[in-house]
Parts: C-alpha cells; structure tokens; sequence
C-alpha cells in the first residue's frame, strides 16, 4: 500500500505537474510564434496578432469560469458519490460552457463583420479572421478542466494544456 502524503506535500507534487505542462505550452507557444512571425512577415504577422488578440479578448469578456464553480460545489458531491447532484452541476457548468462559446464566437464574427475597416482587415483576411471567431466555440476548457481538478487529473490537464499551442 502507497504512503499517504501529507496535503502540502500532494499540492505541491500537482502544482509541478501543472507547471511542467505551462512551462511545454510556453515553449510550444513562442516556437509557433518565431515560426508565424517569419512566413508572414512583419504586416501580415502584425494582423494576425491583431485578430488573435480581439479573438481573446471577446473569450475573456464572455467568460464565467465554470470551471470554479465545478471545484468550488462539485467536490462535496463528487467525495461523497452523490452522483446526481454532480450530474446536475456539470449539466449546468456544461449548459453555461456552450452559451458562453456561442456568444464569444457571435461576437468575434460581429466584430469581423461590422469592425474590419476600422481594424484594417483586408477584404480577403475577413475570412480567416472569421475562423478565429468559429475557433472560439472550442476554446475554453471551461467545466472539463474543473471535473479534471475534482478527480485530481493534474497529469491530464498539463496535457490539455500543450494541446493549444501544439495546434
């Protein structure tokens, strides 16, 4: 039988595993930009900053987190089997992932649409940039990352955290 860890030991043991997978995203991240930065050269790279940049700011507006509210009111139902309370929150969590990926994604597209001229999108780069609005329905983690937290699925998130910048 495994020794028990102590609760500080075990977070800090999950803190390291969540840090390994930032610390691989970061690279990822920095790699695919270098890499971005040099085919498109600096105007090109410049716009697609720009509408990358939008694209995140309408996910951050839109979203709620429910990702906390998993942890914060899942881990009493999940700890004690109660799994149709569980359900009922993810079933909510999940409902408010969906909503707040549309919105953020309808945005995105309403920007594209209406601010492009004001923005200084080419006519030929709305397309793309429209894509980076429909990007936005699979974006967030949102209430898979909390279920992940609550089961203590630390390995999985550091995974899901490269997924993004490997992409």
């Amino acid at each position: 039988m495994a020794a028990v860890q102590s609760p500080l030991r075990q977070a800090l043991a999950n803190f390291s595993i969540l840090m390994s997978g930032r610390a691989v995203a970061g690279i990822l991240s920095i790699v695919g930009v270098t890499v971005a930065a040099r085919i498109l050269g600096p105007v090109d790279f410049g716009i697609l900053v720009l509408v990358h940049t939008t694209a995140m700011v309408v996910r951050g507006l839109v979203n709620f987190k429910p990702s906390d509210s998993v942890v914060r009111f899942g881990v009493a139902h999940f700890d004690a089997g109660e799994r149709e309370h569980f359900a009922r929150l993810l079933r909510f969590t999940l409902g408010l992932d969906m909503v707040t990926a549309l919105a953020s994604a309808a945005v995105m597209l309403l920007l594209v649409a209406f601010a492009a001229p004001q923005l200084s999108l080419d006519e030929s780069l709305r397309g793309p940039a429209a894509l980076e609005g429909l990007a936005l329905l699979v974006s967030g983690p949102g209430s898979a990352k909390g279920v992940l937290r609550v089961a203590g699925r630390f390995d999985a998130i550091s995974i899901q955290q490269t997924v993004g910048p490997l992409l």
